[in-house]
């Protein structure tokens, strides 16, 4: 600013010493000094917007993460359909009867031709031989009239004393029985098989021997085999003295142990 006032005024006074001397010019006065920058001007409007550049090439995919940790269970989804009603059951008329005990059905099961002492000979008590099914008996089974402990059924079941049925039975001693003389002997799982002994009507008969039981080998008997060649006195006549236990008949030994035992029937008629 002060230079432009400066030069304004030098002009003046030499125009006005012109116009009131006429004399000639002077010469130039020196340069005044530079004046203060000017302030800075507004901004410029902005330019147009350049082309876009080509894109980036793609990548490299990145590893897979960590797989994250189990989320909660979803809620229970809701029930589904009721299905069909099954077949109604029997209806059981005994199941309303009133009864002293649970015992609502009575089922007899008879061993056909076979001896009460063939199946529970030892009952309750089995040999338990190693590599053998088992059987133990629960605690408390009472004892049965058969070769282990014999009852005298007409004296309330008393025990018969003074006799020993496996070791010193009379079929072993009576010489009626000739080489198939023998005590009772326990077959195990391996002599399941016997061959079928007699049961005819007077064989039957005369094996009881007037109530002696004592000829059921010379009369019922039938020699092995089967068993097998190594079986002893089942190669004679005495196989009719085998018995099993409930190493071999664990299924009977078993329904004894859960239901009721029949030791003391005895059959009326003789033969098949």
């Amino acid at each position: 600013m002060t230079s432009r006032i400066g030069l304004c005024f030098a002009v003046t006074i030499v125009v006005a010493a012109v116009a009131c001397s006429g004399g000639s010019a002077g010469p130039a006065g020196p340069a005044g000094e530079n004046g203060e920058a000017g302030a800075p001007g507004a901004q410029g409007a902005t330019g147009p917007s350049g082309p876009a550049g080509e894109a980036g090439a793609t990548g490299a995919q990145g590893t897979t993460g960590s797989q994250g940790g189990t989320g909660p269970a979803g809620e229970a989804g809701a029930a589904g359909p009721a299905g069909e009603a099954g077949p109604s059951g029997r209806n059981d008329a005994a199941a309303a009867l009133p009864t002293k005990t649970k015992i609502k059905h009575l089922v007899v099961i008879f061993g056909e031709n076979n001896s009460f002492d063939h199946y529970f000979g030892t009952y309750p008590s089995a040999a338990n031989v190693a590599g053998e099914p088992p059987f133990v008996a629960a605690t408390g089974t009472p004892a049965v009239n058969n070769l282990t402990t014999p009852l005298d059924p007409t004296k309330s079941f008393a025990p018969v004393t003074g006799v020993n049925l496996l070791t010193a039975n009379p079929t072993k001693a009576n010489a009626g029985n000739g080489a198939g003389a023998a005590n009772p002997f326990r077959l195990d799982p391996s002599e399941a098989a016997t061959n079928d002994m007699g049961h005819n009507y007077k064989p039957e008969q005369e094996a009881a021997d007037n109530g002696a039981m004592d000829l059921y080998p010379e009369y019922t008997g039938t020699a092995g085999p089967p068993p097998g060649v190594d079986a002893g006195a089942a190669l004679t006549t005495g196989a009719v003295m085998g018995y099993f236990d409930g190493n071999t008949v664990s299924g009977l030994w078993s329904l004894a142990q859960n239901y009721a035992l029949d030791d003391n029937a005895w059959t009326t008629v003789f033969g098949p």
